[in-house]
């Protein structure tokens, strides 16, 4: 949550006219990939987004790897973070990571293998709930879809040459990877928070 004050600030420095009351969009901050920003209905608050991607927050924008929550992770991810986010915001007093509230949480691991467009055929065959929306694509991706989860299992170099923004280095570093991705969205996060026991979702 912001002051009035701050979002005018956070406008200025996004070069957005500070007579708006909502902004959402890329930054040029690598592992920021997303800011939103918009002011709460009948208060004087703003609410402050963003969408973090940890593995290029710390090794760069040629980063895709999953990587491993460790300690050190986590307190590099911490100093990262608030390099970036001041650097998006232009505020110096932000929180540390580990204040902000959690509304989306993806969880990633990647598997090497020579069939990894078969193994997506195989998967969009499986069983699934009634409850499930499906979809898949032929040429390297599919998914299952609730209300609180979206599972995808694609292709990574398929994925990284559709963005049209990964370098042919990267490219062929992400050849034969298959990704399989649970996306927990916020109801998620608070049935894990209820049954860990956890004091918030930050």
């Amino acid at each position: 949550i912001l002051s009035g004050s701050d979002a005018r600030k956070v406008l200025g420095h996004l070069g957005v006219p500070r007579n708006e009351h909502r902004f959402e969009g890329e930054v040029q901050v690598t592992g920021i990939a997303l800011v939103k920003l918009w002011q709460r209905k009948n208060t004087t608050d703003w609410l402050l987004k963003v969408v973090v991607n940890p593995a290029k927050l710390i090794y760069g924008f040629e980063a895709f790897e999953t990587i491993p929550i460790t300690e050190v992770i986590l307190k590099q991810l911490e100093t990262a973070f608030s390099y970036a986010i001041f650097e998006a915001t232009g505020l110096p007093e932000l929180p540390k990571i580990s204040f902000w509230q959690v509304t989306r949480m993806d969880y990633a691991v990647d598997i090497r293998t020579s069939y990894v467009k078969e193994y997506v055929k195989l998967a969009s065959k499986g069983d699934m709930g009634a409850w499930l929306k499906n979809g898949y694509n032929a040429k390297g991706s599919c998914y299952w879809k609730s209300v609180s989860v979206t599972a995808n299992i694609y292709d990574k170099q398929d994925a990284l040459i559709k963005k049209q923004t990964a370098s042919a280095e990267m490219i062929q570093r992400a050849e034969d990877i298959l990704r399989i991705e649970i996306q927990c969205k916020s109801s998620k996060i608070s049935y894990i928070r209820r049954k860990e026991e956890l004091d918030s979702r930050s």
